[in-house]
């Protein structure tokens, strides 16, 4: 991998962090699932990439 495909593996990574400790402290039920169902799409993108790198 190069280093500006790391990079953004790194930040994506930091981001989905940061998304799930925001799940725990949203208030309504529908928030958090927007929110975990964002981290989600964004896991499996990942993944897709990882797996064509």
């Amino acid at each position: 991998m190069t280093d500006k495909t790391n990079d953004a593996a790194e930040k994506r990574m930091f981001i989905e962090r940061q998304m799930s400790k925001n799940i725990g402290r949203l208030k309504t039920p529908q928030a958090k699932r927007v929110q975990a169902h964002k981290l989600i799409q964004s896991l499996v993108m990942g993944m897709k990439g990882a797996r064509h790198a």
